[in-house]
């Protein structure tokens, strides 16, 4: 059979002009006759439209078999071109409906929908386009959200995810365009008040920070890297790394996409998304572990391995590369190849769709250590091309506008990308060419952050640091202590990073040796802390051996002094630390206004002491507690009286902590009956002093506390604590789903409860 196809381009109103068509030509398509007044047609996205084009197609052959007559068979052959077309434009075989019709602001609102028309890739934005365009009552303009196809359950599904920023009457139109013409469906919904914070953007009161969009609350990233999971309850990992992190403080990792269990692309797919959905349905759960949790996750869409034959070379195993179906001939066509370009492209956009939504996402990262795909040198103008291509493209299609950013290995070839995206990655090992090249993290952030932010008046962290680019039992790299946690995330403080640098061996180094407890100090202490308007200042202290460093501003001051001898590479071999008492240390301070002054414990997190003073001038001497072999290093918070943000607790002496696990046995004895202080213990009926609590708790473990009152009254356990059967858990259920280490947890989001 030979179709008539048209040039008709769009049909957002098919059935009206199919009707008046029909009139035109006077012509009953049932019965293959000219008649002389106006057939029905009716409505298309019933499926009608199919049996009108057989009707046709049946009038066309009794044409052929000299049944009706030529002119008959003329109007039969241009209806049925049409319907041919319409028959296979998008359309809706089911309306836009929405996950709730009320929503918090700052959550996710879910609309769904289905297309009468199925697509052999619904992951192409050439093929189907879905958008929903959202309005708000009274507010000029509209936001533009993709859509996305997935698998669910095995079940095919079109979704739109947006989260509402704005409290009121929001109006909702999803358009489906594909070759043959476009089709839309509404809906409404409201959007209600919510504590939620927001999404995390870089600070509107001074160039170092992050701040919540809600409330201008600082986000001030605490963390490691968690790039991937590890054996085969790979996202269960996480779902033991990430408590852990939490109950030390810590609020961000970073994770690479398109990698094992995370990947959305296979060779031989390329742009072709649907073999990864299970992939994606992980993705799915771990940004939702994420919210649960607070978290900010940086995801890294693209690895230098994959575009890289020199190191650590994949290149051969790319879906890019043109020997496994991609487009790419070669790595460093990267930069340059429209196609490429397209499919990178067509992966953000629905990545977006798919996950944008979410106040989970801190950054979208264009590479890791991009600098090391090969030829980098020859091609670093491309390069810088296509950042700029790539940013405009996400500032384009996301309408959260997350922040985004990439990442080198080295510091050459990267002025003009630093320039272009929203802040600024350091990668630093203190192993350049196995010599201690950074032998005291902190000492080397006092110059490093400072040139970067003050050169390009944007935010800057380390993005991976560590001991060894070789691994953290390298000889003589190792950091068996975790000092090197420590001093990163103080230092980075107090030179004006906008988080606290971030370790690379999550796996292999710090879950080992359980070394989650080096957050717990800046965790605690940044709790609650706003950084906005706070710079970095060189403070003076009354001994040279030691280092004083603050953020100051808005009249207060966050101080951290740290013995120079106090470091990672004078620490690993236990020996060279200073013993000091009656130092001092001067801070900043407006003339006349009275100053409260708490003295933080840096391990273990706690208001060691409080005190108080008048300011004489502009600046006040403040005596520092004595430095000895369990503390090298002190913090303070120093601000006007009554504004402090942060809870004053203070705890007793602080308890040794040992380089890997808790020490089994803990002293002293009980004195009268029951467990004495900082014994292990599961109620407060089993302590001597009547307190089981986690305060103070480096391990994120319950003890025998003293001087809190936070304490348990044989109350159930919380979210991710060990457990024995369900009755145990607030939430009802103790289950190993999830678990990392296969032992049994109050866990949330699962019926597999014992």
């Amino acid at each position: 059979m030979h179709f008539l196809l048209l040039p008709v381009k769009v049909y957002t109103t098919t059935a009206t002009l199919l009707f008046r068509l029909s009139a035109l030509l006077s012509y009953d398509i049932r019965s293959c006759q000219i008649t002389s007044g106006v057939s029905f047609l009716p409505p298309f996205g019933t499926g009608s439209e199919n049996s009108l084009a057989e009707s046709s197609a049946e009038c066309y052959n009794q044409t052929v078999a000299g049944n009706i007559t030529q002119a008959a068979r003329m109007r039969a052959l241009l209806i049925l071109s049409l319907l041919f077309v319409a028959a296979h434009s998008a359309s809706f075989s089911r309306q836009v409906s929405a996950s709730n019709s009320s929503v918090p602001i700052f959550s996710r609102v879910e609309l769904s929908f289905d297309l009468g028309t199925s697509y052999s890739n619904p992951y192409d934005p050439s093929k189907i386009s879905v958008n929903a365009y959202f309005s708000l009552a009274g507010v000029n303009g509209t936001s533009n959200l993709p859509c996305f196809y997935g698998s669910f359950g095995g079940k095919g599904k079109w979704l739109c995810r947006y989260s509402p920023s704005k409290v009121g009457e929001y109006s909702v139109t999803v358009k489906a365009t594909d070759s043959a013409g476009t089709a839309s469906s509404s809906i409404r919904f409201t959007a209600v008040a919510s504590q939620n914070l927001g999404f995390i953007y870089k600070s509107r009161v001074d160039n170092l920070h992050f701040e919540r969009s809600h409330d201008g609350s600082t986000y001030w990233p605490l963390g490691e890297n968690m790039a991937w999971g590890t054996g085969s309850n790979y996202l269960g990992s996480y779902f033991d790394w990430m408590p852990k992190l939490k109950q030390n403080g810590c609020n961000y990792i970073r994770v690479w996409m398109n990698l094992n269990d995370f990947s959305q692309e296979n060779r031989g797919s390329v742009g072709d998304y649907g073999s990864a959905q299970g992939s994606d349905t992980n993705v799915d759960k771990l940004v939702a572990l994420a919210e649960s949790l607070g978290f900010g996750i940086l995801w890294c869409f693209n690895q230098h391995p994959t575009f890289s034959t020199k190191v650590n070379a994949n290149w051969n195993n790319s879906p890019y590369n043109s020997k496994n179906g991609g487009p790419l001939g070669k790595p460093e066509d990267v930069w340059t190849n429209a196609r490429g370009k397209e499919l990178f492209k067509n992966r953000y956009r629905y990545t977006i769709a798919r996950w944008g939504y979410s106040s989970a996402v801190f950054a979208w990262e264009l590479w890791n250590e991009q600098d090391w795909i090969d030829n980098y040198s020859s091609h670093a103008g491309e390069a810088a091309q296509w950042a700029k291509e790539m940013y405009n493209y996400f500032k384009s299609t996301d309408p959260f506008q997350h922040i985004v950013t990439t990442s080198f290995a080295l510091n050459q070839n990267r002025d003009e990308i630093d320039r272009t995206l929203d802040y600024i990655q350091y990668h630093s090992y203190a192993d350049g060419g196995d010599r201690l090249s950074i032998p005291d993290f902190a000492g080397w952030l006092t110059t490093a952050i400072p040139a970067m932010t003050n050169k390009y008046n944007k935010p800057c962290m380390v993005g991976e640091f560590g001991a060894s680019y070789k691994g953290p039992n390298v000889s003589p790299f190792q950091d068996n202590a975790g000092w090197t946690l420590h001093n990163e995330a103080w230092g980075s403080l107090v030179t004006g990073s906008g988080g606290s640098g971030f370790t690379w061996w999550w796996d292999n180094w710090v879950s080992p040796r359980n070394l989650y407890y080096r957050f717990k100090g800046i965790g605690m202490f940044m709790q609650g802390q706003n950084l906005g308007g706070m710079y970095p200042k060189s403070l003076s202290a009354s001994d040279g051996n030691l280092r004083a460093l603050s953020l100051t501003g808005n009249d207060a001051s966050l101080v951290w002094v740290q013995s120079k001898k106090h470091t990672w590479s004078i620490l690993k071999d236990n020996g060279g630390q200073l013993y000091l008492q009656g130092a001092t240390v001067t801070v900043p301070c407006t003339s006349s206004l009275s100053y409260d002054v708490q003295v933080w414990d840096t391990v273990d997190g706690y208001v060691k002491s409080t005190s108080s003073f008048t300011c004489n001038g502009n600046n006040q001497k403040l005596g520092l507690p004595n430095f000895d072999n369990n503390r090298g290093d002190w913090a303070f918070k120093v601000y006007p009286h009554g504004k402090s943000n942060q809870t004053l607790t203070v705890a007793p002496t602080y308890n040794t902590r040992q380089p890997t696990q808790q020490p089994t046995t803990a002293s002293p004895q009980p004195t009268s009956g029951g467990k004495g202080e900082w014994e292990f213990c599961s109620s407060s009926s089993e302590c001597a002093n009547h307190c089981c609590s986690k305060k103070f708790s480096g391990d994120g473990k319950y003890k025998c506390t003293p001087n809190t009152n936070e304490c348990l009254v044989d109350q159930k356990k919380g979210e991710w604590e060990y457990c024995s059967s369900s009755a145990e858990c607030t939430n009802g259920c103790c289950s190993k789903a999830y678990s990392g280490d296969g032992k049994y947890k109050c866990t949330p989001g699962t019926n597999k409860c014992i």
